[in-house]
């Protein structure tokens, strides 16, 4: 997410690409409209004609899964058509930055490419040697400003999508010939210094096992039209939940924890993840980052003696993503699910195969505010709640209007909310109902032992009982100063 919804009425034109916004997000919609009221246009690429569809100036039907080769071809038909912003891709991208002359791309994979047995069979993984910058004796970047060097990240880049011409976007996607090229020719007119163009998606465009490509892909057509960083531009998500760019920050994606840092891989000590802190920007804090938040989940349990508890941390095993997960779940690996505020048997791929995962599950718990499909997994027409050992709890959550706290919202503002009105029946609110957990899961291990308690014994939690102190919460969230208590 780049620009605030409220930032799309400066647009000349939006794609929205993978979304039904008109349906889905009626406030980005709102400003979308704006946009169109100022005499911006409107184009859509979905593989059904949706309400938005129907409001758009040019729609694009694709096929499902394509959006890759489809930003491929737009990025292609910039470059061939002489539509990309020259000044921002010499200056404000790393086109013009030498890439070592070993490194190449041939049969679908770049060099550096080997087996990787150890995650799964006929898996494979690059070596990136080859791919790294060339340097001067001093360290810099060696660049090429002309941008004509055969080692210059621009033309290996042309050469990579050279391969995306119209006709074979069209064969791959299914969109005609002719209303891709009216796509490309409306969107990349935005590649000028006087228009700016704005990308807009959502779950059509992240919700598959080549998600982060697809992103990557706007992000990639962005840069080549100067979309970056200017008001009515950018690459921006339709976030469907008030809190999801919240749960993002505070580290619910399987390889990272709080504050985007890179989650700890197997064997990795302290030091071998600090050693690879980058050597420039805003991230050489990373150490100290990391540091800040060990000390705020284990207290005065974390010292320099002991690496910070930095061992306490899980490791990154292998593939961990919602799809690779519910593939370990029917495997009989993962015993136990927690699902909160969620839906996977509906927001994501292969419902059937979802549910027969669940279906190896000991137990299942939901905290939501109804019950859901996923929930309710056992009662599907091609399940038989006769051969299924699963235990599901369903706990009936509080709504946000019955919850005070922080959300931080697609623009990523934080807002607080205040609660209107009490919990009905015997809802509770998410972060009593955690609370309530872990004091259970600690007390169990005090009682009991485990094969490793420490994490959990040693954990520094103390937010109150019943009446959870929601407003210490966040004051850890935002960081203080250990010794004064004062606010960062």
């Amino acid at each position: 997410m780049t620009n605030h919804w409220i930032d799309y009425q400066h647009s000349d034109v939006i794609m929205n690409i993978g979304g039904n916004t008109a349906e889905n997000h009626p406030i980005s919609m709102k400003w979308i409209q704006k946009c169109m009221d100022n005499g911006g246009k409107l184009i859509v690429v979905d593989p059904r004609f949706t309400r938005t569809a129907a409001l758009a100036d040019v729609y694009a039907p694709i096929r499902p899964g394509t959006n890759t080769a489809f930003l491929s071809g737009l990025i292609n038909y910039a470059i061939q058509n002489n539509l990309y912003h020259e000044e921002y891709v010499k200056h404000y991208t790393n086109a013009a930055s030498l890439i070592d002359s070993d490194f190449g791309y041939s049969d679908g994979l770049f060099t550096g490419a080997q087996d990787a047995p150890e995650l799964g069979d006929g898996q494979m993984s690059y070596n990136t040697a080859s791919w790294a910058y060339q340097r001067d004796d001093e360290g810099n970047i060696i660049k090429d400003m002309s941008l004509e060097d055969p080692n210059c990240v621009w033309q290996l880049f042309k050469e990579h999508y050279s391969r995306y011409d119209v006709s074979t976007v069209s064969q791959i996607t299914g969109c005609p010939e002719d209303k891709f090229e009216e796509v490309a020719e409306l969107f990349c007119s935005t590649g000028a210094p006087d228009k700016a163009g704005n990308i807009s998606y959502a779950m059509g465009m992240t919700q598959f096992t080549h998600g982060s490509q697809n992103v990557r892909s706007c992000a990639i057509l962005q840069l080549v039209l100067g979309n970056v960083g200017r008001a009515g531009g950018g690459v921006n998500a339709q976030r469907g939940q008030s809190n999801v760019q919240g749960a993002c920050d505070m580290g619910q994606l399987f390889h990272i924890v709080t504050g985007y840092m890179p989650m700890p891989r197997d064997g990795q000590r302290l030091a071998d993840y600090n050693d690879a802190t980058p050597p420039s920007g805003y991230w050489t804090n990373r150490p100290k980052f990391l540091v800040s938040m060990l000390k705020a989940f284990w207290g005065d349990n974390a010292t320099a003696d002991n690496d910070f508890c930095f061992d306490y941390l899980p490791r990154l095993d292998k593939n961990r993503s919602s799809v690779a997960y519910y593939y370990y779940m029917g495997q009989g690996e993962i015993k136990g699910l927690f699902c909160f505020a969620d839906n996977p048997v509906v927001g994501g791929a292969n419902t059937s195969r979802k549910r027969k995962a669940q279906a190896e599950l000991d137990w299942l718990v939901c905290a939501d505010i109804y019950e859901n499909e996923t929930a309710a997994f056992w009662k599907a027409p091609d399940m038989n709640p006769a051969e299924i050992d699963t235990e599901v709890y369903l706990l009936p959550a509080a709504l946000h209007f019955e919850k005070e706290g922080t959300v931080t919202n697609s623009g990523r503002w934080i807002q607080w909310r205040n609660i209107a009105q009490e919990p009905a029946g015997d809802s509770k609110p998410d972060y009593w109902i955690v609370n309530k957990l872990f004091r259970a899961i600690q007390d169990l291990y005090e009682e009991e032992g485990g094969t490793y308690p420490e994490p959990i014994l040693e954990m520094d939690w103390d937010y109150g009982d019943d009446d959870v102190d929601i407003e210490k919460i966040c004051k850890e969230i935002n960081g203080y100063d250990v010794n004064t208590g004062e606010l960062l």
